[in-house]
């Protein structure tokens, strides 16, 4: 870096002078940004072998924890108790069913329970397309034990009997559309702040349906994302659970090379946007030019911006021909030249 810093009488009789700082220098550059990490493979078993990073790079996502435990809530089967359901249930058939296979798909079904002709058979029907169970029975003929006689059928067992002996009557034993709830997942995920709760059914979830879990986050909650996935088909057992552990190594960008010479200094601010920050004790700036200086031609050129008089510094703007902001060239031999002239308060 070479500097020269001169004052000048001006050509005309003043009591003040002027100040020309004029220089060149390198480009400063910016240090890229990190994203806070952890690496699940050291925690618990190690089952959960992903790794997981915070969305945005920073040090704000050494503030994201994430839990992770063992729930036997999980991998529930839906059901519904027949003679209570929300709005009203059956009266005699007090049989509560269930969805033979565990998870959420069982909430999408509803049931209805129907009056059949005099002298007819009960009977039991799935639309598979609507998701509805229908029941038909023969009022004051058909009993409690009739109507679980006609289960399994290909969705739906019998989860708790109940008293054999009640005889269905119409309207009281007559439901319509009622839903069956209560299945749940293999896993899920809450968060509370920064603070991620993962939640497994043990021996049946695996990392992939875990690390869909982290992938599916949406909205407020999406801050958080899978950089590595780990081996899908791992199995979450009761070893696989562990305490809040928070992400680290999250760090802003970083000045990685700053420039100073004698009457001023550089530093990098966003793409294309430098700051230059004068050390003289002068304070009203009469002009300031800059200019690059390239080993070899670049659709490349600079602009003075703005000046702050208190702190002394003036932007400098790298961009293309059309006007579209890049950094400035790094290459040997390339310079970014200045010169500012400033009024000299100390009257000399």
């Amino acid at each position: 870096m070479s500097l020269m810093s001169t004052r000048v009488k001006p050509m005309q009789v003043d009591s003040m002078g002027e100040v020309i700082v004029a220089g060149s220098c390198v480009a400063p550059t910016q240090g890229a940004a990190a994203k806070a990490s952890k690496a699940l493979s050291s925690l618990g078993d190690g089952q959960w072998n992903a790794t997981l990073e915070a969305k945005t790079a920073g040090a704000a996502g050494n503030a994201i924890s994430v839990t992770c435990t063992a729930s036997a809530a999980l991998n529930a089967k839906a059901f519904l108790d027949m003679d209570a359901p929300a709005g009203g249930g059956t009266t005699r058939l007090n049989t509560i069913l269930q969805f033979k296979t565990a998870g959420t798909g069982g909430n999408a079904w509803k049931v209805q329970v129907v009056p059949g002709p005099s002298g007819g058979d009960e009977s039991v029907d799935e639309n598979t397309v609507d998701k509805i169970l229908t029941i038909v029975y023969e009022s004051g003929v058909t009993t409690v034990t009739d109507v679980e006689a006609l289960f399994p059928t290909t969705n739906f067992e019998v989860k708790t009997g109940g008293t054999g002996a009640n005889i269905l009557a119409d309207p009281g034993d007559t439901v319509d559309n009622k839903s069956f709830a209560g299945g749940t997942g293999t896993c899920s995920i809450s968060r509370s702040g920064t603070d991620f709760t993962v939640l497994y059914a043990s021996t049946v979830a695996t990392v992939a349906e875990l690390n869909a879990l982290i992938t599916a986050l949406a909205g407020d909650d999406d801050i958080l994302e899978v950089a590595a996935a780990g081996t899908g088909g791992n199995v979450m057992g009761a070893g696989s659970a562990f305490a809040h552990t928070h992400l680290a190594g999250g760090a802003a960008a970083t000045q990685a090379t700053g420039y100073k010479g004698q009457g001023f200094s550089m530093s990098y601010v966003a793409t294309g946007e430098y700051l230059v920050t004068f050390d003289h004790p002068h304070q009203a700036l009469k002009s300031v030019k800059v200019f690059p200086s390239l080993a070899t031609p670049a659709d490349l050129k600079l602009q003075a911006g703005a000046w702050d008089d208190a702190a002394k510094t003036a932007e400098l703007h790298s961009m293309t021909a059309a006007g579209v902001a890049t950094d400035y060239s790094t290459n040997a031999g390339d310079r970014i030249n200045i010169m500012a002239v400033f009024t000299d308060t100390a009257g000399r």
